[in-house]
């Protein structure tokens, strides 16, 4: 068997190796090589895709907390407050969230009921990517990469926090007392932080397993994005991005670029000059600043209780008539 060839830097010489293959294993090499370059063009589209609304999600949300989060407290206290049948139980689960919503539009509270609805928004967001995620998943699987743990243990628990009836009030946050009373409030800052905590750590491990970079100069990433939320990405691709091997050489399949100097862009809003004026200031789920601690099992959804039977329903039910 021919020795690997390598240059000054260790690097493999592909062309030199390959030189002393037959004709068939040429053939051969070439088409497992288109293959493999097949399967990183797909996973570049997943990249790319979960880079830009990922972004897009933290910067809405950004502003959300920022604008509106004080105006969703109060909705919150005057939907608990017309729950005719439930106006002592605070809500702790997405389902009752939205339940609260709909009692105060059927109220014609219009404006207190959209201040939940943009937080239901942001869930559904992430509900969605974690569909789009689910997807990547199994094309990382098909193209049999090793280790898949750290990827899919992310993947499960970001699909039970997106759930719609698991109790957020058992979770618990961390660094913060769960028995204050302004939890029932701040839970809500505490679920979005840790979806966008989960899916920007799927993210960062997918990235690393395939080998793709995280490029927000992509034109798949950019296309249409605000100022701000072109200024989250670039942060995001900042905190997340794993230096690929120099033996491994997939970052020339694509190309990469140096790290994008924050001072030197243009202000758009609030968010991004508070980012390019004090790059310390972490964006929503960079850390786990007001996020949940995992449980031991990702939360699951309480399953529906079957309805029995009505009584004598199946009362006669395959029985032959009798012939007179």
């Amino acid at each position: 068997m021919t020795d690997a060839i390598t240059d000054g830097d260790g690097i493999i010489d592909t062309n030199a190796a390959n030189s002393s293959l037959s004709p068939a294993e040429q053939r051969k090499l070439e088409k497992a090589e288109k293959s493999l370059q097949k399967k990183k063009d797909k996973w570049k589209v997943f990249v790319d895709f979960l880079l830009r609304h990922i972004g897009i999600v933290t910067t809405k949300y950004a502003a959300w907390e920022r604008d509106d989060f004080e105006s969703f407290k109060a909705a919150l206290e005057k939907a608990q407050i017309l729950d005719e049948k439930e106006s002592s139980i605070t809500a702790k689960t997405y389902k009752k969230l939205k339940e609260r919503s709909d009692i105060l539009s059927k109220r014609r509270y219009f404006g207190e009921s959209n201040k939940i609805r943009k937080y239901i928004d942001l869930v559904a967001r992430m509900r969605g990517l974690n569909l789009i995620a689910r997807d990547f998943y199994k094309s990382i699987k098909k193209g049999k990469l090793e280790p898949l743990e750290n990827v899919l243990n992310h993947l499960q628990y970001w699909k039970g926090f997106v759930g719609t009836s698991f109790d957020i009030g058992e979770l618990n946050p961390k660094g913060i007392d769960s028995n204050h009373p302004g939890m029932k409030y701040v839970m809500w800052l505490c679920l979005l932080r840790t979806l966008l905590n989960l899916g920007q750590k799927f993210l960062q491990c997918a990235s690393e397993l395939t080998e793709i970079p995280l490029v927000s100069e992509s034109i798949y990433v950019k296309f249409n994005l605000t100022e701000d939320q072109l200024v989250v990405c670039t942060r995001l691709e900042e905190i997340l991005v794993t230096q690929v091997t120099r033996a491994t050489g997939v970052q020339t399949s694509y190309g990469s670029r140096s790290s994008i100097n924050f001072s030197g862009m243009p202000s758009g809003l609030n968010l991004s000059k508070k980012l390019q004026s004090t790059p310390e200031i972490q964006l929503p789920g960079e850390s786990d600043h007001l996020t949940f601690e995992l449980p031991p099992d990702p939360p699951k959804d309480k399953k529906k209780k079957k309805k029995g039977k009505r009584k004598g329903s199946g009362k006669g039910k395959g029985k032959k008539r009798k012939k007179r």
